[in-house]
């Protein structure tokens, strides 16, 4: 997946692997989008609601439950949920694009984009993949697509920063794909109880008592399996959740920095400002970005 010379077996072409788009993006009640023909391979994670997405023969529901890469030249048809729509993040990565010509952030999606048919990218057609988030590898993979989400919406976006991210990525999304296929062990009950029960009470603080009452679980416990599934404890799993909503909102809607504080749970605005902050290096009142298509 990670070739250093062009997939035609070109002799002297050198290249590697190259991130060209990375964006959030909130759906509308019902919305559906359709591209026939993508330049990438786009990785898929769904923040919140649910949605349909087909892909050739495919139907894929998509919840929060997976993560899923669309191969290399797919075509996508997007159905967000009536009740439900969902907001997804995905990050698009050309397999091989050549060392001798820079990296342009831009991902072509309609026939007739030079884009499409350019020589110096080039991949292989491979199969979707779909990964369960309960697999740590998983939500490394989701970790490092919001940050390259975040530098996109910075505008870091040199050459070097393209294909370092690029190759980053792909060796994620290996080894995610691979832990998938494993059989390994699977989270507890409780900690999906706990887990749910976090993400559905993000407007409000909780306290960690509180959380181990979901998992019918003392709070010892409770720390014990996050940290095991999570690598972070509760408090600190939660904070990174809420930063995580509140980029989302700050990208995808119109709410004021005070609007989308209270609704992460942070009724001091001052407060979740710091927090936002030293999180992301920009204050909320900067972090912005353009509402694109996935």
């Amino acid at each position: 997946m990670l070739a250093e010379s062009a997939p035609d077996g070109t002799a002297g072409r050198r290249g590697g692997p190259a991130l060209i788009g990375a964006n959030p993006y909130a759906f509308r009640a019902g919305e559906r989008l359709r591209n026939d023909l993508v330049g990438s391979m786009c990785i898929v994670w769904v923040m919140s609601g649910r949605g349909t997405v087909r892909t050739g023969p495919l139907t894929l529901e998509l919840t929060k439950a997976s993560v899923v890469c669309l191969p290399w030249r797919h075509d996508v048809r997007w159905e967000a949920d009536q009740r439900d729509p969902f907001r997804v993040g995905t990050v698009h990565v050309v397999p091989w694009h050549d060392a001798r010509v820079e990296v342009e952030p831009q991902v072509p999606w309609q026939r007739g984009d030079p884009l499409l048919d350019a020589d110096y990218r080039q991949g292989e057609r491979g199969e979707v993949i779909e990964i369960p988030l309960a697999h740590a590898d998983a939500r490394q993979l989701v970790t490092l697509g919001g940050y390259a989400i975040d530098r996109f919406d910075r505008g870091l976006t040199s050459d070097v920063s393209l294909r370092a991210m690029g190759r980053l990525l792909l060796e994620e999304l290996t080894r995610a794909s691979t832990a998938a296929s494993d059989s390994g062990p699977q989270p507890p009950v409780a900690f999906e109880q706990m887990r749910a029960f976090v993400e559905q009470n993000l407007d409000r603080r909780f306290t960690v008592a509180e959380v181990a009452r979901a998992g019918d679980c003392s709070a010892s416990t409770a720390e014990r399996l996050f940290v095991r599934w999570t690598g972070s404890s509760i408090v600190s799993w939660s904070k990174d959740l809420r930063m995580e909503r509140a980029s989302v909102l700050l990208s995808t809607t119109g709410l004021r920095v005070g609007e989308v504080a209270r609704a992460v749970g942070y009724p001091d605005a001052l407060y979740f400002s710091r927090v936002f902050a030293a999180n992301f290096g920009v204050p909320p009142s900067r972090y912005t970005s353009v509402r694109i298509r996935p």
